[in-house]
């Protein structure tokens, strides 16, 4: 089963992982996918890595990370 990746519009949750059949009914007409995988636990561990990597930018930096901009960041990394 394919997992998508997903972002709403104006959603205080930062992701959402979804089927890719759920993403196809109405109720999910405005959620962006990001990205896929073949299953739960990859979707997951993609989440983490997206996480990590968002904080290793703000790290990098000598600060501490800004969730407020990480919708903005996911639409940066995957255009």
């Amino acid at each position: 089963m394919e997992y998508c990746l997903c972002v709403k519009e104006n959603d205080k949750n930062l992701l959402h992982i979804i089927t890719a059949s759920e993403l196809k009914k109405p109720l999910y007409g405005s959620y962006k996918q990001l990205a896929a995988s073949n299953s739960e636990d990859d979707a997951i561990k993609q989440v983490v890595q997206l996480v990590e990597d968002f904080c290793q930018v703000y790290w990098d930096a000598g600060e501490s990370p800004d969730f407020g901009v990480f919708k903005t960041w996911l639409e940066g990394v995957f255009g």
